[in-house]
């Protein structure tokens, strides 16, 4: 059993006592109907003894149950803690293409979802072991009064395991279906709420989204949950059903077969009886522990490193000095669209130095994005290298090359506190950058937090090169930052943020479809579906390479 695997593999100390003290529970109940049996059999002439020890048991029974739940519920809260902790810091140590490839969607029902229903399967686990633990306390008082009548009532409870065991498939199949239903109805949710200003404006588009998508998808979770859940009631009404039949067995046919000391016939009706309690408690949580299962083979089939140790992160590298980054033969290739094309960047041969100023352009889908990635270490290329100062970024360097850059991409996200900037002064530095891209009248900074991020795609994308203005890392990336400004902050971003920070000796890269300034450039890359279609340098650089080549 997963579950079962999923503990010991996170708390495999503590889940051993709490097996022991369920074990204790368990027996301190099976005891309670064993001594309470020899009272009724004996009345008036019970021993003292076993009346103590009736009491005892009777205070034993809810201290070990508590000690049981709390250890269990303890191990259960530890072990979802490490899984959340893990999952998300799987998700962002994986390649960012790895993610990009399983989907939103996925990963947002295994965030909401999956781990509540992990939660649940392993919250019902003190109860399942308390259970077994008692019926198995009944079946060896059974056996201390016959064998026989120990065997009769083995192999019906084999028979219902077989019974469960064989409807349990069906179950599991019927919850993974409900659980791929589930995912898909993330994805309508996530278009959604992407699309719901679209979605607002077009009478149709949203009457078919909502009956096409959304009402099918539900309808479908609905319909599979039903029938999951009638499966597993009807597994559940007929193991009752049986083991109906094998109390009737015991009690009226059985003394017929056998010479049955008197009481003893009573004593296995009592018991068998009693151990209903326990039976129908195990079964009731068998739909839980399956659905648990399911989740954790649905978080396995993500396929992310989550048990993976996490090495300790070095300091940023941002300060370190550079002077040469290198792509040499990098080539990257994906599958987009329902088509299931591929596209491929490269193989690139490119060299940039510390200082210059390179606009990145072509028409939409020539890679430019793409490029962008694999320039800054999110994406690893298939084949060849980056290097920077002739050493090729590796799987362990690769995160401190990361903190050389800052990036704006063109869906940037903007987080509400401003990381590194903390007191006063930091505060007055983030605000003045502030008044210098115009946002002092829309945002207030204070303790490092923004008070808010509600503004439209210009303004976001002006918070987002404060936040970069704060890093000041030697590589600035812009990913179309103009496209989304009006007239007068596009041509300030050209004319004078670009040259103010060539002058502070930052290299910056610029994803552009404005032609009109690449005179700023030191240096303009034309793409063309995945292939570099020029590479040109502007007069002042092609200058200085002739003297430079001359002075040789």
């Amino acid at each position: 059993m997963r579950l079962i695997r999923f503990l010991i593999n996170y708390s495999p100390a503590m889940l051993c006592l709490g097996v022991l003290t369920a074990f204790v529970a368990g027996i301190s109940r099976a005891g309670f109907i064993v001594l309470a049996n020899t009272v009724l059999s004996q009345g008036v002439q019970t021993h003292r003894t076993s009346i103590y020890w009736l009491v005892a048991i009777c205070l034993a029974m809810p201290v070990t149950r508590f000690l049981c739940q709390f250890l269990m519920v303890t191990i259960a809260q530890h072990s979802t803690y490490r899984l959340t902790l893990g999952l998300t810091g799987a998700i962002l140590a994986a390649p960012l293409r790895q993610v990009e490839t399983i989907g939103i969607p996925p990963l947002q029902a295994v965030l909401t979802r999956d781990i509540g229903t992990i939660i649940d399967g392993l919250m019902s686990l003190p109860t399942l072991l308390l259970n077994v633990t008692v019926l198995a306390g009944c079946l060896a008082y059974i056996g201390w009064l016959s064998r026989f009548v120990l065997l009769v009532v083995l192999g019906s409870l084999a028979l219902n395991i077989v019974i469960y065991s064989l409807m349990g498939k069906w179950t599991t199949v019927l919850w993974t279906t409900l659980r791929d239903e589930v995912t898909t109805l993330f994805r309508h949710y996530h278009v959604l709420l992407l699309g719901l200003k679209e979605l607002k404006m077009n009478r149709e588009r949203r009457d078919s989204f909502f009956s096409k998508y959304l009402t099918v998808c539900a309808k479908q979770c609905r319909n599979h949950y039903v029938k999951a859940a009638t499966v597993s009631g009807a597994t559940w009404g007929m193991g009752e059903f049986q083991f109906m039949l094998l109390i009737l067995f015991v009690a009226i046919v059985l003394p017929t077969l056998l010479q049955v000391k008197d009481g003893h016939s009573a004593n296995y009706v009592i018991t068998l009886l009693f151990m209903m309690g326990p039976i129908d408690q195990i079964n009731s949580l068998f739909p839980t522990i399956t659905r648990a299962n399911v989740a954790l083979q649905q978080i396995g089939g993500l396929a992310l490193p989550i048990d993976a140790p996490r090495e300790p992160e070095e300091p940023a590298a941002a300060g370190k000095g550079w002077s040469r980054l290198t792509l040499r033969g990098v080539s990257h290739s994906y599958r987009h669209g329902r088509d299931e094309k591929t596209f491929t960047l490269g193989p690139l041969d490119l060299s940039f130095s510390r200082g210059d100023i390179v606009f990145v352009m072509g028409g939409n889908g020539s890679g430019k994005t793409t490029l962008v990635k694999l320039l800054v270490g999110l994406y690893v290329p298939e084949s060849g290298q980056v290097c920077l100062d002739g050493c090729p970024v590796t799987d362990a360097t690769r995160d401190e090359y990361r903190e050389r850059f800052s990036v704006i991409f063109s869906d940037c996200f903007i987080f509400q506190d401003l990381v590194g900037v903390g007191g006063p002064e930091g505060d007055e530095r983030a605000r003045e950058h502030a008044r210098a891209l115009r946002l002092h009248e829309k945002i207030q900074i204070q303790d490092g937090m923004l008070s808010t991020t509600a503004l439209s795609q210009g303004q976001r994308k002006r918070l987002a090169l404060l936040n970069a203005y704060l890093e000041d890392r030697p590589i600035y990336v812009f990913d179309e930052w103009a496209a989304d400004q009006d007239p007068f902050f596009r041509e300030t971003f050209y004319l004078k943020l670009l040259p103010e920070l060539k002058a502070k000796r930052k290299t910056v890269f610029v994803v552009s479809h404005d032609d009109r300034y690449c005179h700023v450039a030191d240096r303009v890359i034309k793409l063309d579906y995945g292939t570099v279609e020029s590479d040109t340098l502007q007069p002042h650089l092609e200058e200085a390479s002739v003297q430079s080549n001359g002075a040789s």
